[in-house]
């Protein structure tokens, strides 16, 4: 949980190691309120330097958790719980995007690997999961100040800070209304900045006991600055969120549905979703994890996906649009398994025919190579596991880039009739073809 050098054998020590430890020095933080009080939680902004690069704060964070072969086995949103401290021992809720029915795999993994240690695990109910969304540019700014003045590692630095800055922000009539406050502080088990694409909105976690519906928590200077007519909160499983978030290309493993399909991380972005730390030890899945990070090999990748007609009815644009009422829609409810093809101009000219040893003229069609696969789709959008070195990720999104043929195994008398622009993310850094 922090950077504390234990290593006895001093040979083993790096000068990396020798930097974290300065740098953890900072941390007004004792063993006795590591072990004793409900601290908070360790932050890192890998792109900082010096004494802005760690922090102790009571924001929440995201990352995944991998089975032994580093295979994602879901992610997860970790939260200090209560968003306000209080308690006499360090507190924590690990919220999933995914189905119950791994629910008992998660928790026995949690229970085996715990080992000796003095935690305490166990299921909880009762809790609402709260999500708002804006891609204004205000709203940009806005998110912008308020990380730092409340979530910032320079300025949060100790339990004390941490809790006093938590509870300000409750406080101040910045985010939530001020008279709120106890309301809040009983019922506000967990916060986040959502950054698992810049500025991408705020999570909250609720009780369920909780009297005043989540909108009316907001202050009126909020709702004012952000149009109350187009205030929306959504709650876990809203569709509405869910379409948000495919067109901005953030993958939950969730996506996969039932499928039995175990994917790697780097497969579904967690290093761009700021949710893994490259310096950190000894968890499950590390080993395979590192050496893809190391190799710099990374095959597939997640994206969003737009399907449309390819007899021109439906429109492409240079980012996702969602639209309901497009000819492609009952893709949601038809498609069945999809995969994508590349288009391959001979493929669509008349067949050849050619000689056999048997004097029989043969068919012969040179095949279309599979490039990627659906794994979720919404209406005429959706996200695709695509192998990237198909994809052309200099021009990005220019409308004619990475259009492609959908394959349907369920409806054969759809093929050829749907093709599919990939989208690169806007937010994803600039890489090499």
């Amino acid at each position: 949980m922090l950077p504390f050098i234990s290593k006895k054998n001093q040979t083993t020590i790096t000068d990396q190691d020798l930097e974290e430890a300065e740098r953890s020095q900072h941390l007004k933080i004792s063993t006795e309120q590591i072990e004793n009080t409900n601290w908070g939680l360790l932050h890192e902004d890998e792109y900082a330097e010096g004494l802005d690069r760690l922090g102790i704060r009571r924001d929440g964070g995201y990352s995944m958790i991998l089975t032994s072969k580093g295979r994602v086995l879901s992610d997860l949103f970790v939260y200090p719980t209560p968003f306000v401290s209080e308690g006499a021992v360090p507190s924590y809720l690990l919220e999933f995007n995914n189905d119950v029915s791994k629910f008992s795999q998660i928790l026995m993994m949690l229970k085996m690997h715990k080992l000796r240690a003095k935690i305490d695990l166990q299921k909880t109910s009762g809790l609402q999961s709260w999500a708002y969304f804006n891609k204004s540019d205000d709203f940009q700014d806005y998110l912008n100040d308020l990380k730092d003045r409340y979530f910032c590692n320079r300025n949060s630095s100790s339990p004390e800070s941490a809790t006093e800055l938590a509870s300000k922000l409750v406080h101040d009539d910045v985010l939530f209304k001020s008279d709120s406050y106890e309301v809040l502080k009983n019922n506000l088990k967990g916060f986040l900045v959502d950054d698992r694409s810049p500025n991408f909105g705020l999570r909250f976690l609720l009780d369920n006991n909780c009297s005043i519906p989540m909108e009316s928590l907001f202050s009126d200077s909020f709702i004012s600055r952000f149009h109350e007519d187009q205030m929306q909160v959504f709650g876990r499983g809203s569709k509405v969120y869910d379409l948000l978030r495919i067109s901005d290309g953030i993958v939950q493993s969730s996506d996969y549905g039932t499928s039995s399909k175990q994917t790697l991380p780097f497969e579904n972005n967690l290093d761009y979703m700021n949710g893994i730390n490259y310096n950190k030890g000894c968890y499950v899945g590390q080993e395979l994890t590192i050496r893809t990070y190391t190799s710099g090999v990374i095959r597939r990748r997640v994206m969003p996906v737009q399907f449309y007609l390819l007899n021109g009815k439906s429109t492409l644009s240079d980012e996702v649009i969602f639209n309901a009422d497009d000819p492609v829609s009952w893709l949601t409810q038809d498609a069945g398994e999809v995969e994508i093809k590349k288009r391959d101009e001979e493929s669509e000219e008349a067949v050849a025919t050619a000689a056999n040893i048997f004097g029989v003229a043969v068919k012969s069609r040179r095949s279309t190579g599979k490039i990627g696969s659906v794994i979720r789709i919404e209406s005429n959008i959706g996200l695709a596991s695509v192998n990237l070195g198909f994809i052309d990720l200099q021009d990005r999104n220019d409308v004619e880039a990475n259009r492609f043929l959908v394959q349907f195994h369920n409806k054969p008398e759809y093929d050829g009739k749907v093709g599919c622009k990939v989208y690169v993310p806007e937010w994803w850094q600039e890489e090499e073809q």
